[in-house]
């Protein structure tokens, strides 16, 4: 076939998938053996097909599968409404994604064009991670309210950290310290600090600049940790339904965190290994300190994680104690699973709405501990403490100990 010129049209070369169609198979078997059900399994193959012949429309040459495009089509969903539930968008192509970077299958995108900022925190998280050895979420909250300055300060501009000076500190503190509470603001000196530190490090600032943040007065020991009665406590662990394999994994949670005192992320990353049977204690790895300490196992407690061993663990490949019990079953439970189901146990008890956390099951065990005779020391090495004066504010709800300290009030004689 000739054009009007009298030439024979080019031929372009055929464009190599993006999604082969074999992929989609291996996608529907990695959905099997994750256990989601089959009218969950065809929803996430049909947003994949959708998702394949989106991507190799003409008009997406040079669009890749990846983090982007996914994003992109999610978008477009959003506009379009072409699938009635977006967030099965997502999740199925978010599963989609596991699949091919876990067989090999997902080219490498390319490399994002960094700003000067993006570098700068990029090297400072680095250094938060490999000389001062803070865990991710304490990492992430320094990066983002340096970034946060960083960017009030400089703007899209050049990264003139020499030019720092105090009047970009008070002005910044002082303007944040107006919209946000005081803890807030204590977290931000507590990040420009360090990462001043960190330019001091590098020879850009001197100790002068991080004495100059401003410190957020803070009046130590002067709020009371929130605690749990005796019977608040049997209601909350009376609460979990231990006849059903969730309840009998949420009860032997829940018992770990109020007899023991274990934090949320210790009780997620708790695995088979650390249960010493014979010798009746628990291995624990604090993912906040990355220190190691051994307890001693109650029988009530290990009684509680024998049961839901024997009774309620779905079968799994995981090394962990606690798993998920829905699909994706072969996914590690998460700190955040953990933190849901005992808040979900505080609102079957009417307990105070504002209790969104795990830490006052902690500060529970402490208080009953202290006040049963315990030392503060004693306290701080159950809790896994590195000094004892973060454990001391156990001592201000001691109320027994303090009725004894105080002095008869003097009568008046006429």
């Amino acid at each position: 076939m000739l054009t009007r010129s009298g030439q024979r049209p080019k031929r372009r070369k055929p464009r190599p998938e993006a999604l082969p169609l074999a992929s989609l198979d291996h996608f529907s078997d990695y959905l099997r053996s994750l256990g989601f059900a089959s009218n969950t399994s065809q929803l996430y193959l049909a947003v994949a097909r959708r998702f394949r012949s989106w991507l190799h429309h003409p008009r997406k040459r040079k669009l890749f599968i990846g983090e982007a495009s996914v994003a992109a089509f999610v978008r477009r969903c959003k506009v379009k409404s072409h699938l009635r539930h977006v967030h099965h968008v997502e999740s199925g192509l978010r599963h989609l994604l596991r699949m091919l970077r876990g067989r090999g299958e997902l080219a490498d995108p390319p490399a994002p064009v960094l700003s000067t900022i993006d570098v700068a925190m990029r090297d400072f998280a680095v250094y938060l991670q490999g000389t001062c050895g803070l865990a991710e979420t304490t990492r992430r909250f320094h990066v983002y309210y340096v970034r946060q300055f960083l960017e009030s300060r400089f703007g899209s501009g050049p990264l003139r950290l020499s030019h720092l000076c105090r009047a970009d500190l008070i002005g910044f503190v002082g303007r944040f310290a107006e919209q946000w509470t005081a803890g807030a603001a204590r977290r931000l000196a507590s990040s420009l600090r360090m990462y001043l530190r960190y330019l001091q490090l590098h020879g850009i600032c001197d100790r002068d600049l991080v004495a100059s943040v401003p410190t957020i007065r803070q009046y130590r020991l002067s709020h009371l940790p929130r605690t749990m009665t005796e019977n608040q406590l049997r209601t909350f662990l009376s609460s979990f339904v231990r006849s059903t394999p969730l309840g009998r994994r949420n009860y032997a949670m829940g018992l770990l965190m109020s007899t023991l005192g274990l934090r949320v992320g210790e009780v997620a990353l708790l695995q088979l290994d650390d249960l010493n049977w014979r010798e009746g204690s628990i291995r624990i790895v604090s993912p906040k300190t990355h220190r190691m300490r051994i307890l001693p196992l109650p029988a009530h407690v290990g009684q509680a994680i024998v049961d839901y061993l024997r009774h309620g663990r779905p079968a799994t490949t995981h090394r962990q104690v606690f798993v998920r019990h829905v699909a994706p079953r072969e996914m590690a439970i998460t700190a955040a699973a953990v933190r849901v189901a005992m808040v979900s146990a505080y609102r079957r008890c009417g307990f105070d709405p504002r209790w969104k956390g795990t830490h006052i099951l902690r500060h529970t065990v402490a208080t009953q501990l202290h006040q049963r005779g315990a030392t503060l020391k004693e306290v701080a090495d159950l809790l896994g403490h590195r000094s004892i004066e973060t454990s001391a504010i156990y001592a201000k709800v001691d109320h027994p100990a303090l009725t004894a300290v105080a002095l008869p009030w003097p009568e008046v004689i006429s």
